[in-house]
């Protein structure tokens, strides 16, 4: 019996002596809030007065820096003039531009309208040190010999989409 309660003894020492311990920590809970990234253009592109051949088609080019050239059976008076854009987002965000990768119409529904192609814009995407940063987007148009005269001007808007990385 001595035994027996010494064991008896031992049993309620050690299960007294691994009783459950307890721990706390704390935490705070936090949140970034950021703007969402935004693109407003600035102006539309502009190719100006363009002369066409009766007999040879051609192209205008407007580059994202205001250059403007022709090719073929074309020549154009005035400056012409790129789209310009400016894009915001949180500083230290890099984005990327997104063209057209297809030729524009003036006008889907009219055959022979003007093709605008081969779209441009400068200067690359960056990482935003203010939040605001400015391009330009330049673009060809072709013109086909004897073409009709008039004002023409896109009916078909073309997007020039924003993303951050």
């Amino acid at each position: 019996m001595r035994t027996g309660l010494a064991l008896l003894v031992l049993m309620i020492v050690c299960g007294t002596a691994k009783g459950q311990q307890t721990a706390a920590a704390s935490t705070t809970a936090g949140a970034t809030i950021t703007t969402p990234t935004a693109i407003f253009k600035t102006s539309d592109i502009e190719f100006e007065e363009i002369k066409v051949s009766s007999k040879n088609s051609g192209s205008v080019v407007i580059q994202p820096n205001g250059t403007k050239t022709t090719k073929g059976g074309v020549s154009a008076n005035g400056p012409g003039a790129p789209a310009s854009f400016t894009v915001s987002a949180p500083p230290g965000y890099t984005y990327n531009i997104n063209l057209p990768q297809q030729p524009v119409s003036e006008n889907d529904s009219i055959p022979d309208m003007l093709k605008i192609s081969n779209f441009t814009s400068y200067p690359a995407p960056n990482e935003l040190t203010t939040g605001t940063q400015s391009f330009s987007v330049g673009a060809t148009v072709d013109i086909d010999a004897a073409k009709e005269q008039g004002e023409y001007d896109a009916e078909v808007p073309f997007d020039v989409t924003i993303g951050y990385n």
